[in-house]
């Protein structure tokens, strides 16, 4: 799965991940759920992201989000 092999390529080398997460970008179930791009809804993508990370034992992550 990509996610383990780039934890691994991560962890490996010692460089963390950034999860970038804005508006644009939100899934459509998160969309459908708060009905717009809410400061929770972004929150909670980027914690969702982070955790296939934290799956794989990597907690080397820099989280970034925006909203216009």
């Amino acid at each position: 799965d990509k996610v383990k092999e780039i934890a691994k390529a991560a962890k490996d080398h010692g460089t963390p991940i950034r999860i970038g997460v804005n508006a644009g970008s939100l899934d459509r179930r998160l969309l459908q759920k708060y009905g717009r791009a809410t400061p929770e809804a972004l929150a909670e993508s980027a914690l969702w992201e982070a955790s296939l990370f934290e799956e794989h034992d990597f907690r080397d992550i820099k989280i970034s989000v925006k909203h216009n």
